[in-house]
């Protein structure tokens, strides 16, 4: 990323409610969303006990004093429903949150405290838990790994210090006894007792984060254990100081179901419930979760810096494919069409019901979809090995990054190769175990039939029994005939509907031994397991330090031949990830291979105080499947501390297919961003925003692409299209996108979808395919900036020039100019067909168009026959009228354009390119619901902007004039009496905002923006200034905005006493 964007992005940190203690020891930054809202006082700037020592010798910098003590001035404080307020820390990764957490353990010790929960990810990182606590002078403080302790009633019994657990042991139980617990929840919370007051730190809490399933899939997902158990444990324990900690908190807002201490819903609050404030932060989009973290920064509950990213780099290398690659992918293309056709035959021949049927599919299509990942993996290890080596030339050392390694399904494999005692010589193949996964789910045994096992013995020729008791013929008659035309479309016999049990088990049994032959007869071609190629190909486990969690792997001995060698320390204790990490730091071993199960607190930067100096190389071979995963797995090496920033490559095959989880992440991250950092650009520091085409373009694009495909209009492709359309719709059949009879499937139409799917295609029809989507998705942009619909920016009202722009690449009959009469003034627009519909009870059908204005720009649709009292006018006279409307109504609302005067008086907007109005900013959570009531005149929604200024960005909620003194009497009678000060603050605005000269960008997401009060400072304050904010693209867009601030002060904020 390029200077100019980061600073844009990101400012250098430095704190500003506290002074005492030295510098970090690496330059920290934070986004400019955040910057520009100031945190609320420490009340108690002296009030810290910490030893005098850990400030001057800088055990802890000044940053992370800041935050031991706002964690601490926060939990001095309760909620309205009566629990101790908590504090989360949502620093990047390697900016120092263990010691910070251990810092605030000190701080509560020296006041008293005796008990205390610490939680992480791994049991690892208990070491780096009880360095953390030396490292800030409370070595004293001992810590007790819960995993070493049995479920006895006296096991914790007076001990005092810190119980380090992971997650797991959280959720972990054993069976009842007599005189033990049954769950380790349950003796953590006799050990801490009723009244603890202890703290309680969630380390990595981002692990609980399912609390509340995905909307819409709540019949099919849970909540996890681990968010259960979590929300369990603060309920219980009401007077807890509750710390949480994580570089990635919530991609989305539901994933903050289990931070209860914030008090961001329930009583005294905008939200009434979390179910409340999900939906109303999420259906607003990216703008509301920044709005989030700027109002918990405002509230000194959260603070989020990351370490500077100068001196890191970043590179996107595409790996091409080889013809032997080309070959058998496309080989294992064609199987897994022919897989699932058979799989579908088969579940008609088993008469498997809708719940039996639902539940496979989801299964088959994961496994399909790890397949095809394996062999886009292992498209890379030529690469991954060539990087690796020609780094360590230049004197650098590689950590490579993977999601899994693949042992639980190579392990079965090779458990069934050894009972057969045929003991693998080679590495196993990954692909070929999750192949075989899915072929255990073949039906054999015929479940269910439609009336019960008898239903031959009516109809069967060969039986002589007649069950009498069926008396329905006509219905089973019909019925049968309806299974023989399913077997008859299906290609099957339909002689099987009538065949006995037996029969019909023994053409299952067919069915799946020539798949299974067919995929034997190249399976021994398909690439072996990727990690443990990898160790083998960077000079064996001697030269490699791996950190994963897999128990064992297969080994070449120097003759070449594979053993399985169980992972196992050499000493004997701790951890044997731990071991390869210090061989790693200490410079035995230069490659590191890292899966997620090290991603997590694990440091391998050029850390100062380890022998490895050498630059970090950090090669990403497989993208985590979530956002928060790839930033964990980012920030193992790029951390506080290191004497050289690293250096990132992503590997990127050629499979088009791949794209889709590089799109994912990439849209994740910006979310992320928003609710981390209180800014989506946040996380496009990682070089990913080019992949992210899962936006409305491209759900646009996805569906001109399949219409086209389907109607085979070969027009809408173009002359360049070479494969055969015929082809294409049977590919598309093959995964699953179109039904059997060619119709586009419209509960698949998402673009990840289409991009999980289309990994099952050959090679070529992928990357012909995925181009026309790209072209598409192209035009949808094209089309989106010309119309006004893309969220790049803003133009005050339309040119002709671009209104000609789009009528020419619009070409039709009734596509055009038209002039229409009002009060004697002549009105000209541009119409362009949009859509036909069929109107629900018409016989008509409905033609709509689009409607560009030269006042006013993009309007909704309106039906042809509104058109018809409008005249269509020559291109030379249209732009004459269109230049005179657009000059004159500037500043003019539509009643004085057309009568000469507006009985509302300036303040109205109807018609003007220009609108005035007024942002609201501050703490704006405290009066979300009010705010909600009145939404705009175009959408009944929170409008968010954001203005940017030379030196600071402001950003709130936009108010129109036309609602301004609605607005202000409900918040007089919310927050009272407001006061003008525009003159006490003037200079201080311009000072700080540059409104001489405005840089001006527009953002339908939003951050908050805040000036400081005088103490004697109202509830809230108006501050007129002049300035200009551009419009929301789906509500007003197309009309400058002047602007007048209303800010809301943090006074008001009586909800956490």
């Amino acid at each position: 990323m390029c200077s100019t964007v980061m600073a844009e992005i990101f400012s250098p940190y430095e704190a500003v409610k506290w002074n005492s203690g030295k510098k970090h020891p690496d330059p920290l930054v934070e986004t400019t969303s955040l910057r520009s809202v100031c945190p609320p006082d420490i009340q108690s700037f002296n009030s810290l006990k910490l030893p005098q020592r850990t400030i001057d010798e800088g055990l802890l910098s000044i940053v992370q004093l800041e935050t031991v003590a706002y964690a601490c001035q926060m939990h001095r404080s309760f909620l309205p429903d009566g629990y101790r307020a908590g504090f989360l820390i949502g620093d990047g990764a390697g900016v120092g949150k263990g010691r910070t957490v251990a810092g605030i353990i000190l701080e509560n010790f020296l006041r008293g405290k005796r008990k205390f929960l610490w939680f992480s990810v791994s049991t690892d990182l208990a070491a780096d838990a009880e360095q953390s606590l030396e490292e800030v002078g409370a070595s004293h403080i001992p810590v007790h790994r819960l995993e070493k302790e049995s479920y006895a009633y006296n096991a914790l019994g007076q001990k005092e210090g810190v119980i380090f657990a992971t997650y797991s042991s959280l959720t972990s139980g054993t069976i009842q006894r007599k005189g033990m617990f049954r769950s380790r929840l349950r003796q953590l919370i006799s050990w801490c007792g009723a009244d603890f007051d202890g703290v309680i730190a969630f380390d990595e809490c981002h692990r609980a984060k399912n609390l509340y399933p995905p909307p819409g899939r709540s019949r099919h997902t849970k909540p996890t254990k681990t968010g259960l158990f979590v929300a369990k444990l603060q309920r219980e324990l009401p007077e807890a100081r509750v710390v949480y900690a994580t570089a990635t908190g919530a991609s989305e807002p539901r994933n903050m179901g289990y931070m209860t201490r914030l008090g961001l819903w329930g009583e005294s609050t905008a939200f009434k419930s979390f179910k409340h404030f999900a939906e109303s932060i999420d259906k607003r989009g990216i703008g509301a979760m920044e709005v989030v973290a700027m109002d918990m920064k405002r509230k000194g509950l959260f603070l989020a810096r990351q370490l500077s990213f100068e001196g890191v780099t970043f590179e996107i290398h595409h790996v091409p494919l080889t013809e032997d690659f080309i070959a058998l992918y496309n080989q294992c293309s064609r199987l897994w069409i022919c897989v699932r056709e058979k799989f579908m035959e088969a579940a008609l021949i088993a008469t498997w019901n809708y719940k039996t049927s639902t539940l496979f599919w989801m299964r088959f299509w994961n496994v399909h979809q790890r397949f095809f990942n394996c062999l886009c993996l292992s498209a890379k290890v030529e690469a991954a090995v060539a990087v690796a080596h020609s780094a360590i030339q230049q004197e650098m050392c590689v950590v490579i990054g993977l999601q899994s390694t693949g042992e639980s399904k190579t392990n079965q494999l090779r458990l069934v190769l050894e009972g057969k005692d045929d003991e693998a010589t080679d590495f196993v193949s990954t692909a070929q175990a999750v192949f075989m996964d899915i072929m255990d789910c073949f039906p054999l045994v015929a479940n269910s039939f439609p009336f019960g096992a008898h239903h031959w013995q009516r109809y069967g020729s060969d039986n002589e029994s007649v069950d009498n008791s069926f008396t329905d013929d006509e219905y089973a008659e019909d019925f049968l005939e309806e299974r023989k035309d399913q077997f008859r479309e299906a290609g099957l016999d339909e002689k099987l509907v009538l065949a006995k049990p037996a029969e019909v088990e023994e053409k299952l049994k067919e069915m799946k031994e020539t798949l299974l032959a067919e995929f034997e007869s190249f399976a021994d071609n398909l690439p072996k397991n990727v990690l443990d190629e990898l160790i083998h190909r960077l000079g064996g486990s001697e030269k490699v330090a791996e950190m994963t969690g897999r128990k064992g792997r297969i080994l070449k001995d120097p003759n070449g031949l594979a053993k399985y060698h169980q992972r196992k320390h050499s000493s004997g204790t701790a951890s044997i990830n731990s071991e390869e990490k210090e061989m790693f730091m200490r410079g035995e071993k230069l490659i590191a291979i890292i899966s997620e199960a090290a991603s997590s607190g694990i440091s391998l930067q050029a850390d100062r105080r380890v022998p490895n100096q050498r630059r970090r190389l950090h090669i990403t071979l497989e993208l985590p499947w979530s956002a928060d995963h790839a930033i964990q797995q980012f920030g193992r090496t790029h951390r506080a501390n290191q004497t050289s920033a690293p250096k990132y490559i992503f590997l990127i095959s050629d499979v088009v297919g791949e794209k889709r989880f590089a799109s994912a992440v990439a849209a994740r991250l910006e979310q992320l961003g928003a609710l981390t950092h209180g800014d989506r650009r946040a996380t496009r520091s990682w070089g990913l925003t080019q992949f992210n085409i899962v936006g409305k373009e491209g759900k646009i694009a996805l569906k001109k692409m399949m219409k086209a495909f389907t109607d085979y209009d070969e027009d809408i492709l173009g002359d360049h299209f070479d494969v055969d359309l015929n082809e294409v719709k049977k590919g598309l059949q093959g995964i699953g996108l179109l039904d059997n009879s060619g119709c586009y499937r419209r509960n698949v139409s998402s673009v990840s979808l289409m991009l999980n799917r289309i990994l099952g295609m050959e090679i070529l029809m992928q990357e012909r395919i995925f181009q026309y989507f790209i072209n598409f998705y192209d035009k949808a942009i094209r089309t989106a900036k010309r119309t006004g619909k893309f969220d790049s920016g803003l133009k005050e009202g339309m040119s002709f020039a671009d209104a000609e722009n789009i009528w020419k690449d619009n070409a039709g009959l009734s596509n055009g100019f038209y002039v229409t009469k009002s009060r004697g003034r002549k009105y000209v627009f541009l119409a362009v067909h949009s859509k036909t519909r069929h109107e629900p009870g018409q016989l008509a059908v409905q033609q709509f168009f689009d409607i560009y204005r030269p006042n006013t720009g993009y309007q909704i649709g309106q039906r042809l026959q509104n058109l018809k009292t409008s005249n269509m006018v020559d291109i030379d006279y249209a732009r004459q009228l269109w230049t005179n409307i657009y000059d004159d109504m500037a500043k003019r609302c539509s009643h004085v354009f057309e009568k000469g005067w507006c009985e509302n008086g300036p303040r109205c907007g109807i018609g003007k390119r220009h609108l005035r109005g007024r942002i609201l900013s501050g703490n704006i959570l405290s009066v979300w619901s009010t705010l909600e009531s009145f939404g705009t005149p175009y959408e009944n929604r929170v409008e968010i902007v954001r203005v940017v200024f030379s030196a600071q960005t402001i950003i709130g909620v936009w108010l129109p004039e036309t609602k301004h003194n609605d607005i202000v009497t409900s918040l007089t009678e919310v927050l009272g009496q407001p006061i003008d000060d525009t003159a006490a603050c003037v200079d201080d605005l311009i000072a700080k905002t540059g409104l001489g000269t405005p840089c001006l960008k527009r953002s339908c997401n939003a951050e908050i923006c805040d000036t400081k009060p005088d103490d004697n400072a109202p509830p809230y304050s108006k501050r007129f200034c002049v300035g200009e904010i551009e419009a929301e693209p789906n509500t007003v867009s197309h009309q400058k905005r002047e602007i007048e601030l209303i800010c809301l002060t943090s006074s008001d904020d009586e909800d956490v006493q």
